[in-house]
């Protein structure tokens, strides 16, 4: 079986937003609508039941995700029963691996979670995704651990345990081991050098023109130096380090998108125009990572800017996420990300860091909206959150 890129969508947007139509064979799909501070996913169980074949699920995510004519969501999460004939099913459809990844051990795996993007791929990876599994399982079934296969488009897919958190209210999802970013996910000409599971890189060209919120046309043009590190997902982290000198460009830049500006005794109207502009700038900067560097990044990057509030173990963070192709407020592989990096670096003394998601805590809902990542003695890293299901429905679906 050849390795190839994931099946890219091929349908049209008006033939799959949930049209009616005479020609049509119309289903309902069973679904729950999740959000992890504000990182919203669709979540369809297929445990007790095929509910989209194969061949459907790619324009399921398309039209579900879409907020005008669908559910409207980052994400669709899909959760099947483990079996090796279901492996078997996925790739002799997608065509992932060149042999069938070996994932019959002891004790074997419960289930195959499946992250689908806007844009109808198949993703690898969701820590999020993986919280709201937890949930799922245990208001549902009452299960309150497991073990999930999760990274089915990579050459080795992992398995994940998921559990209840010990305060009975979080869950929380062992990622494993962070690791650099495979070859097939970048070009490493730019990598100056890797320490550990981290890649270094300096001087990476960054051209950005925005309309702000007082219809000034801004043009920002500067270099920035990070890292690169693999948590289920490739992600590029640029840290502030106030102990180094930027640019002003740089500085002001950090500023913008932190809200160092930002006073209560600002208008109301000042504060949702700052917010504005630091939305503009940083979804700028994702897309110019995205689409003008594809050379280096042929299958897109995650991107996390990031600041450490105290030595002690809490980081405030963003996430441009790749397929999504924006910011979502709240990102699991992000927060592992990010505390990684910052561990290895020493910029944290703790093993057990609190990730602060910017975006999440703007919203009224969460404005004490954070993650916890903690690494432990065999050096993996564990995601610990609150997801929330939202609603659960049906909506109907046309049939292939």
């Amino acid at each position: 079986m050849g390795h190839r890129e994931p099946n890219k969508p091929s349908w049209r947007a008006h033939d799959l937003h949930f049209a009616h139509g005479k020609d049509k064979v119309m289903s309902l799909i069973r679904f729950s609508k999740y959000s992890v501070y504000g990182n919203i996913l669709i979540f369809v169980d297929e445990v007790s039941g095929r509910q989209l074949k194969e061949s459907e699920k790619s324009a399921f995510a398309y039209a579900a995700t879409d907020g005008h004519f669908g559910i409207g969501a980052d994400d669709v999460i899909i959760l099947q029963e483990y079996s090796p004939e279901l492996i078997k099913a996925i790739g002799n459809y997608a065509r992932y691996w060149k042999t069938y990844p070996h994932l019959d051990c002891e004790p074997s795996p419960d289930y195959v979670l499946r992250v689908f993007e806007p844009d109808g791929q198949e993703a690898l990876c969701c820590g999020n995704g993986l919280a709201c599994a937890a949930h799922y399982l245990h208001a549902t079934y009452g299960i309150e651990t497991a073990r999930i296969v999760t990274e089915i488009p990579s050459p080795f897919p992992k398995i994940r345990m998921t559990e209840v958190a010990e305060s009975g209210k979080n869950y929380r999802v062992n990622m494993g081991c962070s690791s650099v970013i495979p070859e097939t996910l970048m070009n490493t000409s730019f990598v100056t050098h890797s320490e550990g599971v981290l890649g270094f890189f300096q001087d990476l060209p960054i051209t950005c023109q925005w309309m702000s919120a007082s219809e000034h046309d801004t043009k920002l043009s500067l270099t920035v130096s990070g890292l690169l590190t693999y948590t289920g997902e490739p992600h590029l982290i640029v840290f502030e380090q106030p102990e180094n000198p930027f640019t002003d460009d740089f500085s002001s830049m950090f500023g913008l998108i932190f809200g160092d500006d930002l006073s209560r005794s600002m208008e109301d109207k000042d504060l949702q125009n700052h917010r504005i502009d630091s939305i503009g700038i940083f979804h700028k900067i994702g897309l110019n990572l995205n689409l003008m560097k594809s050379r280096l990044f042929p299958r897109g990057i995650n991107i996390n800017f990031a600041r450490v509030v105290s030595k002690d173990g809490i980081i405030e963070y963003r996430t441009f996420e790749r397929g999504v192709n924006r910011e979502t407020l709240a990102c699991g592989t992000g927060a592992i990300a990010v505390a990684t990096a910052a561990h290895q670096l020493g910029m944290v003394k703790s093993n057990r860091i609190k990730l602060w998601p910017k975006r999440g805590r703007w919203l009224d809902h969460f404005k004490d909206a954070h993650l916890y990542a903690s690494r432990d003695s065999s050096g993996e890293w564990w995601l610990e959150t609150d997801p929330r299901c939202i609603f659960s429905g049906t909506i109907e679906f046309p049939r292939s």
